[in-house]
Parts: structure tokens; sequence; C-alpha cells
């Protein structure tokens, strides 16, 4: 509610839509960490406590959306349909996660409540486009022409039966958008009325071919192989608390932790080409409507009503479902062979201090600092150039080439709108775009606050803290320290219960060790994935800080029993060594490799290595001292010799040495 008022004064700036993503993201992070901790406090009443806070924020931003986006429907109304949507998107996953628990409730009842919800779920995933449908209260489109230009895409598609083309009345909201419904027997594609209701007939046509595309992507093979994965999910899912009640009761809650990991990776399977087939889609939509300014005028028209920004961020529309609205249109233009728009005469942006200056031309950007640098920047060599709006309400033009170069100016407040409008001429001649990671960071992001959940009952802070970075900041390097540092908090809690101790931490301490492996085989997927410049902070930072602790224990110690006893005292140390070893396994330079391996294998023995460390110290300070005392000779030494080989050398003094035959010689 804060952030909606604050993005509402600035309704009127042209920077509202990028303000808004940034608004999302951070809105959904907060979202993830209070269900985190959800998760870690009030386990025994998960499913309602997440269902309070997910409705809860659906209220609170009832008024914002309402003044953004200009919407007429009351409270109940706009409440009905997200909780109706929000049930059709999620439901049949959300009922899935929570099947285990329920199951696990019904006590001597578990089986039978398990076969309950095995019939629920299977019928759901067979009917899932029909329940989609029921769900939403979708009726017939009533528009002939569009059906009759439906029928007639429909009928040019390969391997579709019959769709059904639907419409969901909103009653006063703004919601804008078009969704594909695969299925085996009844595929449909689903539009709001909004949409119908603000586009003209030629761009929803375009739009309905895009969904037509996605049916035709999803032919029978796939989805086969799609319900047998999902079969897979729903045996796991319903008989997983009976037969872990009869083998191994202790096990339950870790069990039950390690249940999302399974139900993210089989998602973030089914995910893994979706940017690339958003792109495919678009291109098979301009062969099927046969208008591509149609497509580009919807897409933009979409993009606008939902407040969506033009231009994103590079790092983010890597790590995105749909590429961003430029490169979309540049791929369309490409495919379709149109000429870019022409920018007409340069116009020149200057700085708020007047430090800097950006020309913007027809083939190049002409980015001058001060009175003697200037960069002639070729567009073609350009990732990124859009506007960066802060929470502070300044604005920023940011530009980074194909060698990771960045350039930053700060914009005037009235330039703001023209710089828009200039950059919506020129993104779409822009390099290519970083292809995406091989996982999304939605996965890693969640196994790190798994991971950082089952650490907090074990008392491992060192896992916890770590795990918080992670789940903010999911870059490959910080996940590969959060793996070893539960790889960590699993030994150090493995020492501290036992091997045999068939208790609640031990199961614990075994799901984190999952966790570490799961986190491991994701930073090993994105191992070729370029390190941002923070990533070197941050393993100095580790650095310093097992540094810093080291030296503590060696300074507090009055003996070498003293430090054993500190040592093992400070275990945790040891995790800060394994993360430190992660965040450096996967840089460039091979020696830095090497020094991760030798502290990968040095972590798990905190009392070894920290007295070698204190001994390296202590080897380093003795020499350091040595050198000191001994420089004034060694300099009067040098100097001897050099005035020595300076001097000159008299005949009479030069002996000649006998000149040795080999003979001789031998």
């Amino acid at each position: 509610m804060w952030s909606g008022r604050q993005i509402l004064a600035l309704s009127d700036s042209s920077t509202v839509p990028e303000r808004l993503l940034a608004n999302r993201a951070r809105t959904g992070l907060v979202t993830a960490l209070c269900g985190a901790v959800a998760c870690g406090v009030a386990f025994n009443h998960l499913p309602w406590t997440l269902a309070l806070l997910v409705l809860t924020r659906m209220g609170a931003s009832y008024a914002f959306r309402k003044q953004l986006h200009h919407e007429s429907w009351g409270f109940v109304t706009y409440f009905s349909f997200y909780v109706r949507l929000t049930a059709a998107v999620f439901g049949f996953w959300l009922v899935l996660a929570m099947t285990p628990w329920f199951v696990s409730e019904a006590g001597p009842y578990q089986w039978w409540v398990a076969g309950a919800f095995a019939v629920v779920l299977l019928a759901w995933n067979e009917g899932s486009s029909r329940v989609f449908r029921a769900i939403l209260r979708a009726r017939p489109v009533d528009d002939p022409e569009i059906v009759a230009r439906f029928e007639d895409m429909r009928a040019r598609c390969s391997g579709i039966p019959a769709v059904t083309l639907e419409q969901v009345e909103l009653r006063g909201g703004a919601f804008i958008n078009a969704v594909a419904l695969p299925s085996i027997r009844r595929p449909a594609v689903l539009l709001s009325s909004t949409m119908l209701d603000r586009m003209d007939r030629d761009e929803t046509v375009a739009i309905i071919a895009h969904e037509l595309a996605h049916l035709e992507y999803f032919n029978v093979r796939r989805l086969w192989r799609l319900n047998l994965q999902g079969y897979g999910l729903i045996a796991v899912g319903t008989v997983m608390a009976p037969v872990v009640g009869l083998l191994a009761p202790k096990a339950s809650t870790a069990v039950f932790a390690l249940w999302p990991v399974l139900l993210l990776g089989s998602l973030a399977l089914r995910a893994r080409h979706r940017q690339a087939h958003e792109t495919a889609s678009d291109l098979r939509a301009i062969a099927l409507a046969g208008s591509p300014d149609a497509l580009i005028r919807a897409l933009t028209k979409l993009h606008t009503l939902l407040r969506l920004p033009r231009r994103w961020d590079s790092e983010r529309e890597r790590h995105a479902s749909h590429p961003s609205l430029a490169r979309r249109i540049q791929a369309i233009r490409d495919a379709s062979g149109m000429a870019p728009a022409a920018l007409g005469e340069s116009s020149t942006f200057r700085a708020v201090d007047e430090s800097s200056s950006v020309t913007f031309s027809d083939d190049r950007l002409v980015w001058r600092e001060g009175a003697t640098t200037e960069h002639a920047i070729d567009y073609r060599r350009l990732t990124m150039l859009r506007v960066d709006a802060r929470r502070s309400g300044a604005s920023y033009l940011v530009a980074i080439d194909v060698e990771h170069r960045r350039w930053e100016m700060l914009l005037r407040a009235e330039d703001v709108a023209r710089v828009q409008v200039t950059l919506d001429i020129v993104d779409t001649r822009l390099a290519a775009a970083t292809p995406p990671p091989a996982v999304m960071r939605p996965l890693p992001r969640v196994l790190a606050l798994i991971a950082l959940t089952l650490a907090t009952p074990l008392g491992q802070l060192a896992v916890v803290l770590i795990g918080a970075l992670a789940a903010t900041w999911p870059s490959q390097p910080v996940i590969a320290a959060m793996s070893l540092a539960s790889l960590g908090g699993f030994m150090l809690a493995w020492r501290k219960q036992g091997v045999w101790m068939n208790d609640d931490a031990h199961w614990t301490a075994l799901a984190l060790l999952v966790c570490a492996i799961a986190l491991a085989a994701v930073a090993f997927a994105n191992r070729r994935e370029q390190l941002a410049p923070q990533i070197s902070r941050f393993a100095g930072l580790l650095a310093a800080l097992i540094l810093v602790t080291c030296g503590a224990a060696a300074i507090i110690s009055g003996d070498s029993l003293d430090l054993h006893h500190a040592a093992r005292t400070w275990s945790w140390v040891s995790v800060f060594v394994l993360a430190h070893a992660g965040a450096m396994a996967l840089e460039r330079r091979r020696w830095l490799r090497e020094v991760s391996v030798a502290l990968a294998l040095a972590g798990p023995f905190a009392l070894v290595f920290t007295f070698v460390i204190v001994l390296a110290a202590a080897a380093l300070v003795v020499l350091l001292a040595g050198t000191i005392v001994a420089s004034p000779y060694l300099l009067v030494r040098h100097l001897r010799r050099r005035w020595a080989a300076r001097a000159p050398v008299s005949s009479s003094a030069v002996q000649l040495a006998p000149i040795k035959t080999p003979r001789a010689a031998a």
C-alpha cells in the first residue's frame, strides 16, 4: 500500500511502467520472504497462513489498482475475480502441493483421503481446460467476424482439433490478457472482455493467432509427456504421507519440506524454453494472421494498457518468461522484412549537472563525458539502452555494450518523456539479447528459502545468513556458495546429532543435504553465466570475515589447546570457508578455481584449518620482521657491489688465466 502511494504520486511521469515493474519485483520478494518465515515458525498452520498472506496482498492492492488503471468495479467483484483467477491458474498446483499435509492430518483414514485426493487431482489434470473456463465463467465470443477469422486460422494450423474461443466478463475491470489452454480433447483460447472492447478486430485476431501458435506447439505427443509427468507427481504427493508414516515417522517434516523442491523442479523443466517459444509464436502469428503491423500494434497497446515498460533491464529480461516488447518488435520486423523507423534529425540530451551529454542519430549513439572524452557507439554494439527510474524519483539513461561496459547519465525531468519517445524509435536496432540461463531464478531462489528454513531449527545461523543473501540475489556464485554452506551446515548438524540418531534434527539435516545437492546442480547448469562485478566484492567480504574471525580466535587463545577449543566453539567459520570456496568455484581464472578446491577440502576441518592460518600468519610476521631488521645490511652490501662494478680496472691488475685446451680440460 505504501509503495503504491509513492507510484501514484508520480502517475503523470512517463517512467510509471518502469517503477511498477521494479515495485512488483520488490513486493514479490517480500511476499516470498514472508512465506518462508511462515514455513519456519508456523509449519503446522501453513495452508491457511499462506492463503491469508495471498488474500491480504490482493486486498491491499485494490485501491492502488483502481486509481492506476481507472477501474470501475467494486471491491467484491475485484476480489472475486482475482481469487477465481488464482484458483484457475495455480489451483491444481496449490492443491497438489498441500496434498501431503492434508493427508497427514487424516489420522487413521490417510489411505482413504489419499485416494480421494488422487481422484480429484487426476480428474482436474484431465479436464484442466474445462475447469479453467468454468472457474472464470467464460462464455463464447459473440463477434461473428472474429469467430469466422478464428476458424479460418485454426483450419490452417496443423494437428489441432476443434478449439473453443471464449471470453471472460470483467464488469468494470481493466485486466487485459489472452491465454491458450492446451488439451488433448478440447483445447481453448480465452480472451478478456477488456481486450475485445479496447482493440480493433485486426489486433484481436493477431493476438488470437499468437495463442493458436501456442496450441500448435503443444501437440499430442508433448501433452502426453506432460500428462505422464503430472501422473507421477500426483502419485508421489498422495502416497507420501502414508508411506513416510509407516517407514520413518520422524522424517515427515523433512520430507514435506522437500516436496516443493520436486514440484518446482518439474515446473522449471516445463518452462525452460518458454521465452524462445514466445518469440516463435509471434513469428507463427504473422503467418496465420498475415499482418505483422497489426501484431505490433496489439502488443504495444497491450503493454500500454497494462502499464508494462517497453524496455527491460537485460538481466531481468533473461530470467523473464516473455521477452520485452522492444525485443518482440525487433524479431517481428526482422522476420517480416519491415524497415526500422527513421529518427530524422539527431537528438541531444544533457545531464542535470552538464557534465555529460548523449546524442542519438539514425545509426549510432554518441556519449560525451566532459570536454575531451567521446564514445561513438553503433546501436548494434549495445545490448541495453533504457531509462532507469530510481525510487528517489530520479531517472537515469543507462547504456551497456556487448563488452559489458556501462554508462549512466542523470536526466533532466523535462527530458525524460522525449528520451522515451526517442528510445521507442532506436531500441529495435540494438544487438541481439543474451540467451536465458539454463535454470531461471525462481527455482534457486525457492531452494535457498527452503534451505534457510531447514537450517533455522538446526541452529546454523551462518547458513541462514548466506541463504537470505542467495534468496535476495540468486546469481550463480551466490547459489554455489549457498550450496557448499548448506553442506557445511549438514556436516556440523551431523557431528552434533550423531549418525544413527533417528530424530527430527537428523532428518532435517538430511533434507538440508538434499537442498545442497539441488543448489549445486543449479549452479553447475548455470556455470557459463556472465559474472557480475559485485561477485568479487561478495567473495572479498567472505574472505575478510574469515580472516577477522580466525585472527580473533588466535588473539584470544593463549596456547594451542585454547585455539583448539575456540575452533570447536566457532565451528560455524567452516561454513563461511565453504561458502567462499563456492563463490570462487565458477571463476574463469584457473588459479582461483584451484584455491576454491583447497578451501572446499579444508572447510570441514575447521580445527586444522584455523591452526594452519595462525601458523602461516606467524611465519609471515617473522619473515617480515627479519626482512626489516636485515634491510640496512642488505642495502649497504648492494651499494658496495654496485660501486665495485663501476670502478675502473688497471691493466697491471689484470691477470690472464691460462687457456685450457679440451685435452687439458679432460
